[in-house]
């Protein structure tokens, strides 16, 4: 079979497309026949050697894939031949990655796909859906009372985020690019800002009384202005990291109550991705949270994209890898 592999950690250039032999299922693994894979900030992060993990030799890249049962384990129940499928959490913690033709997968890491959901825009938007998904369920508890701040909402987290907070029945705030915000309103957001500064002034004055949490998707904004834009008992929700920046007023932290709480994906238990893969499927159903400004591309194309991913960012494209 065909796999993009790394042997070191390094620039793209490390990662090339060789053949390798399909390795049978042990005991609660799955052989997935994969139809598509796509690329996350987090294979760059992996194959930089920046998130500190074990990895198979040679390592394949990739971590969410679509793809249909060829084999089962012994001892694997609710799969079948045939079936067709979805993970989000290979390449890391020493399992396969998912970016070949044939991916074993253990079984409790694997979702059947919803019927009738198109497995492209899947799992162009499982990761970003994932982390909005747990993020505003259970690392902010999100209410009908809750007043969120969502900073560069206009990216492929950032959209969905809104979405989820909307679900909750939360008052959305948001901070974009100005030709974001009738797609953002669209999607529930109540107020939108320009993330320049006339628009982040305008934010500020209006409202002084802080946010409930807030969120930065873009790792741009000084944790200081963050913290100074959270209300009483206001929690800021970092799932990357801001520039370097430590003035604040540690005396209003401490007397508000204010709480900065980290979310690394990586780190969700197999129970956590079990609970976050029924939620998805839930909204996947409905047709929310999916993907349709999609590329397509093939395997050979995945060291020149991962490249260009890290020296412009994927501005609001995701690209999709068939074998």
């Amino acid at each position: 079979m065909k796999a993009v592999v790394f042997d070191g950690f390094g620039s793209s250039d490390v990662l090339n497309l060789i053949d390798m032999e399909i390795e049978k299922p042990k005991e609660g693994e799955v052989l997935v026949e994969v139809i598509a894979v796509t690329i996350d900030n987090v294979d760059i992060i992996i194959r930089k050697g920046l998130y500190k993990t074990d990895l198979k030799s040679p390592a394949i890249t990739g971590r969410d894939l679509v793809g249909k049962v060829k084999e089962v384990g012994s001892g694997v129940s609710g799969f079948s031949a045939g079936d067709y499928v979805w993970t989000n959490s290979s390449g890391y913690d020493g399992r396969m990655g998912a970016t070949a033709e044939f991916v074993l997968v253990e079984s409790d890491r694997l979702y059947h796909i919803p019927k009738g959901v198109d497995p492209y825009k899947l799992v162009a938007s499982v990761h970003s859906a994932s982390t909005a998904q747990i993020v505003t369920r259970d690392v902010m508890r999100l209410g009908k009372n809750s007043k969120i701040l969502i900073e560069g909402a206009g990216g492929n987290v950032g959209r969905k985020l809104v979405q989820c907070a909307r679900a909750f029945n939360s008052y959305v705030v948001t901070t974009s690019s100005d030709c974001d915000f009738e797609i953002l309103k669209g999607l529930g957001a109540d107020e939108c800002y320009s993330y320049h500064e006339d628009g982040m002034n305008e934010l500020f004055e209006k409202h002084k009384d802080g946010f409930d949490h807030i969120i930065d998707t873009s790792g741009k904004v000084k944790l200081s202005d963050n913290i100074n834009l959270l209300g009483l008992n206001g929690q800021l929700t970092m799932i990357t990291p801001p520039p370097a920046d430590t003035s604040f007023d540690a005396m209003d932290f401490y007397t508000k109550g204010k709480k900065i709480v980290g979310f690394v994906f990586s780190r969700a238990t197999c129970e956590d991705l079990l609970q976050n893969a029924k939620y998805l499927n839930k909204y996947f159903e409905k047709n929310l949270l999916l993907e349709d400004n999609i590329e397509f591309y093939s395997f050979k194309d995945v060291a020149m994209l991962q490249y260009k991913i890290e020296k412009d960012g994927a501005r609001g494209v995701k690209y999709v890898i068939r074998p």
